[in-house]
Parts: structure tokens; sequence; C-alpha cells
């Protein structure tokens, strides 16, 4: 893969589908919850990532984590949106955000 070191790929996999459940464990207990504590948030940010393939690789991984969908990637910035607040703005300068820049040339 051109732009990302394929060697650190297996090691950020493994973190991703850690982060995926532990996630998905966040969103059951919000949905499971009679009160429904959700608070739909829309966040903008610039990442670390450098390359085009970089961010590709951040938003996807953003993407794949429950409660968060990458809406947008323009200009170099990230249009995220969280089902809570908090994850939301988890986005911002996040361990996965420095582990995807570790990915990219």
């Amino acid at each position: 893969v051109t732009g990302v070191q394929t060697c650190a790929l297996p090691i950020y996999n493994l973190w991703l589908i850690l982060e995926i459940i532990k996630a998905g464990w966040a969103v059951s207990k919000i949905i499971l919850n009679p009160a429904l504590p959700i608070s739909p948030t829309l966040v903008r940010f610039k990442p670390l990532q450098q390359s085009d393939l970089g961010r590709v690789i951040h938003a996807n991984s953003i993407t794949l984590t429950p409660g968060t969908i990458t809406v947008d990637l323009r200009d170099g910035e990230f249009l995220v949106h969280g089902i809570t607040r908090d994850g939301a703005q988890g986005c911002i300068d996040s361990e996965m955000d420095q582990r995807a820049a570790k990915l990219d040339h």
C-alpha cells in the first residue's frame, strides 16, 4: 500500500478492532437505557494525516466505530457526527488520529 507503513497496519487493525468492540458496548448501553441518553453532535476538525490515503484510513476508522460517522472530508478537514456529544468531541485530537498519523508517510 503506497503512502502507508504497511508493517504497522496489523497493529493498527488490532487496536481498531478493540476500539470497535468498546464503542459497540457503549452504544448498546445507550440503546438499552430507557432514557436513551443521546446528544447528537457534529464536529469539524483538521486531522494530523498529511496524505489523502492517511485521511481516508482515519475517516473510515471513525465510521467503522459504532456511534460515530465521518460525514464529510473536504479541504483537509473532517466533519464527524456522533450519537453523543462526548463521542463526537472525542474524535478531535484523539488517539485514533495519532495512530492513523503514524501510519501516514
